[in-house]
Protein backbone atom coordinates (compact mmCIF):
# COMPACT_ATOMS: atom_id res chain seq x y z
CA UNK A 1 0.00 0.00 0.00
CA UNK A 2 1.11 3.54 -0.80
CA UNK A 3 0.09 6.20 1.70
CA UNK A 4 0.60 9.96 1.67
CA UNK A 5 -0.34 11.54 4.99
CA UNK A 6 -0.82 15.33 4.98
CA UNK A 7 2.04 15.81 2.50
CA UNK A 8 2.94 19.43 1.91
CA UNK A 9 5.56 21.12 -0.25
CA UNK A 10 7.49 24.30 0.45
CA UNK A 11 7.03 25.60 -3.08
CA UNK A 12 8.24 29.00 -4.33
CA UNK A 13 4.88 29.37 -6.04
CA UNK A 14 2.39 30.93 -3.62
CA UNK A 15 -0.45 29.08 -5.35
CA UNK A 16 0.85 25.73 -4.04
CA UNK A 17 2.45 26.82 -0.75
CA UNK A 18 -0.42 25.56 1.45
CA UNK A 19 -1.28 22.44 -0.51
CA UNK A 20 -1.81 19.41 1.72
CA UNK A 21 -2.51 16.01 0.21
CA UNK A 22 -3.50 12.69 1.77
CA UNK A 23 -3.90 9.60 -0.44
CA UNK A 24 -4.18 5.87 0.21
CA UNK A 25 -3.51 3.54 -2.69
CA UNK A 26 -4.02 -0.17 -2.12
CA UNK A 27 -1.71 -2.81 -3.57
CA UNK A 28 -2.39 -3.38 -7.27
CA UNK A 29 -4.30 -0.10 -7.73
CA UNK A 30 -3.47 2.78 -10.06
CA UNK A 31 -3.22 6.49 -9.26
CA UNK A 32 -3.29 8.95 -12.17
CA UNK A 33 -1.88 12.35 -11.20
CA UNK A 34 -2.88 15.31 -13.36
CA UNK A 35 -0.80 18.48 -13.11
CA UNK A 36 -0.51 21.37 -15.57
CA UNK A 37 2.32 23.04 -13.66
CA UNK A 38 5.72 21.65 -14.73
CA UNK A 39 7.48 22.77 -11.54
CA UNK A 40 4.93 21.09 -9.31
CA UNK A 41 4.90 17.94 -11.46
CA UNK A 42 8.69 17.65 -11.19
CA UNK A 43 8.49 18.24 -7.45
CA UNK A 44 5.95 15.47 -7.04
CA UNK A 45 7.98 13.09 -9.19
CA UNK A 46 11.12 13.67 -7.13
CA UNK A 47 9.24 13.20 -3.88
CA UNK A 48 7.50 10.00 -5.02
CA UNK A 49 10.81 8.66 -6.39
CA UNK A 50 12.47 9.07 -3.00
CA UNK A 51 14.77 11.88 -4.14
CA UNK A 52 13.43 14.82 -2.12
CA UNK A 53 11.29 14.69 1.05
CA UNK A 54 8.17 16.84 1.38
CA UNK A 55 8.26 19.86 3.66
CA UNK A 56 5.69 18.19 5.91
CA UNK A 57 3.77 14.94 6.17
CA UNK A 58 4.74 11.32 5.54
CA UNK A 59 5.19 9.06 2.52
CA UNK A 60 4.79 5.40 3.51
CA UNK A 61 5.04 2.16 1.56
CA UNK A 62 3.48 -0.81 3.33
CA UNK A 63 3.60 1.19 6.55
CA UNK A 64 7.30 2.11 6.33
CA UNK A 65 8.20 5.80 6.06
CA UNK A 66 10.31 6.17 2.91
CA UNK A 67 12.26 9.13 4.28
CA UNK A 68 13.08 7.84 7.75
CA UNK A 69 16.63 6.96 8.82
CA UNK A 70 20.01 7.82 7.35
CA UNK A 71 20.68 8.85 3.75
CA UNK A 72 22.08 5.36 3.08
CA UNK A 73 18.95 3.72 4.49
CA UNK A 74 16.73 6.00 2.40
CA UNK A 75 18.73 5.20 -0.76
CA UNK A 76 18.49 1.45 -0.11
CA UNK A 77 14.76 1.71 0.54
CA UNK A 78 14.27 3.81 -2.60
CA UNK A 79 16.14 1.32 -4.78
CA UNK A 80 14.24 -1.64 -3.38
CA UNK A 81 10.73 -0.23 -3.14
CA UNK A 82 10.41 2.22 -6.07
CA UNK A 83 10.59 1.55 -9.81
CA UNK A 84 11.02 4.76 -11.82
CA UNK A 85 10.36 5.01 -15.56
CA UNK A 86 11.39 8.52 -16.53
CA UNK A 87 13.10 10.15 -19.51
CA UNK A 88 15.34 12.16 -17.14
CA UNK A 89 16.61 8.90 -15.57
CA UNK A 90 18.07 7.31 -18.72
CA UNK A 91 20.09 4.17 -19.38
CA UNK A 92 23.87 4.52 -19.00
CA UNK A 93 25.56 4.77 -22.43
CA UNK A 94 28.80 3.03 -21.38
CA UNK A 95 26.98 -0.17 -20.33
CA UNK A 96 25.22 -2.66 -22.57
CA UNK A 97 21.52 -3.31 -22.10
CA UNK A 98 21.85 -6.29 -19.78
CA UNK A 99 24.37 -4.54 -17.50
CA UNK A 100 22.15 -1.45 -17.34
CA UNK A 101 19.25 -3.54 -16.05
CA UNK A 102 21.48 -5.60 -13.75
CA UNK A 103 22.86 -2.46 -12.11
CA UNK A 104 19.58 -1.81 -10.29
CA UNK A 105 19.69 -5.33 -8.84
CA UNK A 106 23.34 -4.94 -7.81
CA UNK A 107 22.37 -2.14 -5.42
CA UNK A 108 20.06 -4.57 -3.64
CA UNK A 109 21.63 -6.07 -0.53
CA UNK A 110 23.00 -9.56 -1.08
CA UNK A 111 22.65 -9.65 -4.89
CA UNK A 112 25.81 -10.96 -6.58
CA UNK A 113 27.04 -9.88 -10.01
CA UNK A 114 26.08 -13.20 -11.62
CA UNK A 115 22.67 -13.22 -9.94
CA UNK A 116 21.99 -9.65 -11.04
CA UNK A 117 22.88 -10.45 -14.66
CA UNK A 118 20.69 -13.55 -14.60
CA UNK A 119 17.76 -11.55 -13.23
CA UNK A 120 18.34 -8.86 -15.86
CA UNK A 121 18.26 -11.41 -18.68
CA UNK A 122 15.08 -12.92 -17.26
CA UNK A 123 13.17 -9.63 -17.09
CA UNK A 124 14.47 -8.63 -20.55
CA UNK A 125 13.09 -11.90 -21.90
CA UNK A 126 9.72 -11.06 -20.31
CA UNK A 127 9.48 -7.69 -22.09
CA UNK A 128 10.79 -9.08 -25.39
CA UNK A 129 14.32 -7.65 -25.32
CA UNK A 130 16.27 -10.78 -24.41
CA UNK A 131 17.93 -11.04 -27.82
CA UNK A 132 19.21 -7.46 -27.46
CA UNK A 133 20.73 -7.94 -24.00
CA UNK A 134 24.34 -7.49 -25.24
CA UNK A 135 23.55 -4.50 -27.45
CA UNK A 136 24.68 -1.00 -26.63
CA UNK A 137 21.80 1.20 -25.52
CA UNK A 138 22.52 3.66 -28.35
CA UNK A 139 21.36 0.95 -30.76
CA UNK A 140 17.89 0.75 -29.22
CA UNK A 141 14.82 2.34 -30.79
CA UNK A 142 12.66 4.72 -28.74
CA UNK A 143 10.19 1.88 -28.12
CA UNK A 144 12.97 -0.48 -27.02
CA UNK A 145 14.40 2.14 -24.67
CA UNK A 146 10.99 2.57 -23.04
CA UNK A 147 10.71 -1.19 -22.52
CA UNK A 148 14.27 -1.28 -21.17
CA UNK A 149 13.37 1.40 -18.61
CA UNK A 150 10.28 -0.64 -17.74
CA UNK A 151 12.43 -3.75 -17.21
CA UNK A 152 14.92 -1.84 -15.04
CA UNK A 153 12.07 -0.48 -12.90
CA UNK A 154 10.65 -3.96 -12.32
CA UNK A 155 13.81 -5.95 -11.58
CA UNK A 156 13.56 -5.54 -7.79
CA UNK A 157 9.76 -6.10 -7.76
CA UNK A 158 9.05 -2.71 -6.18
CA UNK A 159 6.07 -1.57 -4.14
CA UNK A 160 5.36 1.31 -6.50
CA UNK A 161 5.96 1.93 -10.20
CA UNK A 162 6.24 5.59 -11.29
CA UNK A 163 5.38 6.26 -14.94
CA UNK A 164 6.81 9.38 -16.60
CA UNK A 165 7.81 8.11 -20.05
CA UNK A 166 5.35 9.09 -22.85
CA UNK A 167 6.50 6.18 -25.06
CA UNK A 168 4.64 3.88 -22.66
CA UNK A 169 1.45 5.17 -24.29
CA UNK A 170 2.32 3.55 -27.63
CA UNK A 171 -0.14 0.76 -28.38
CA UNK A 172 2.39 -2.04 -28.81
CA UNK A 173 4.22 -1.15 -25.61
CA UNK A 174 0.99 -0.92 -23.61
CA UNK A 175 0.18 -4.51 -24.56
CA UNK A 176 3.54 -5.70 -23.20
CA UNK A 177 3.21 -3.60 -20.05
CA UNK A 178 -0.27 -4.92 -19.36
CA UNK A 179 0.73 -8.54 -19.89
CA UNK A 180 3.78 -8.16 -17.66
CA UNK A 181 2.01 -6.43 -14.78
CA UNK A 182 -0.72 -9.05 -14.70
CA UNK A 183 1.87 -11.75 -13.88
CA UNK A 184 1.71 -12.97 -10.24
CA UNK A 185 5.06 -11.40 -9.28
CA UNK A 186 3.95 -7.91 -10.27
CA UNK A 187 0.19 -7.85 -9.71
CA UNK A 188 0.41 -6.14 -6.30
CA UNK A 189 2.56 -3.22 -7.47
CA UNK A 190 0.96 0.22 -6.99
CA UNK A 191 0.99 2.22 -10.23
CA UNK A 192 1.42 6.01 -10.12
CA UNK A 193 1.15 7.66 -13.53
CA UNK A 194 2.13 11.23 -14.42
CA UNK A 195 1.59 10.62 -18.13
CA UNK A 196 -0.44 13.03 -20.29
CA UNK A 197 -3.08 10.36 -21.04
CA UNK A 198 -4.39 7.30 -19.20
CA UNK A 199 -3.10 3.87 -20.11
CA UNK A 200 -5.46 1.24 -21.49
CA UNK A 201 -4.61 -1.21 -18.71
CA UNK A 202 -5.76 -1.05 -15.10
CA UNK A 203 -8.32 1.53 -16.16
CA UNK A 204 -10.08 1.39 -12.81
CA UNK A 205 -8.18 3.71 -10.50
CA UNK A 206 -7.97 7.07 -8.83
CA UNK A 207 -7.74 10.27 -10.88
CA UNK A 208 -6.22 13.08 -8.87
CA UNK A 209 -5.99 16.65 -10.16
CA UNK A 210 -3.20 18.39 -8.27
CA UNK A 211 -3.98 21.87 -9.56
CA UNK A 212 -7.47 21.64 -8.06
CA UNK A 213 -6.22 20.95 -4.54
CA UNK A 214 -6.64 23.73 -1.99
CA UNK A 215 -6.18 22.99 1.68
CA UNK A 216 -6.54 19.43 2.90
CA UNK A 217 -7.72 16.82 0.42
CA UNK A 218 -8.14 13.10 1.04
CA UNK A 219 -8.54 10.30 -1.48
CA UNK A 220 -8.37 6.53 -1.49
CA UNK A 221 -8.68 3.64 -3.89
Amino acid sequence: MLELSAVQFASPAVLFSEQTVSIKLMAGAQLILHCDNEVLRAQWLRMLAGRCPPAAGHYRLDGEDLYSGTSREIAARRNRRIGLIDTSHPLLPHLNLQNNIALAARYRSGASHSQSKAEARQILDVVGLGKSCRDGVQQLSAEQRALALFARALINIPNVLLLHEPALLLEGIQAIVRRTLEAPDFRRICIVSLLPAPLSWRAEGLDYDLKAVAGKTDAAV
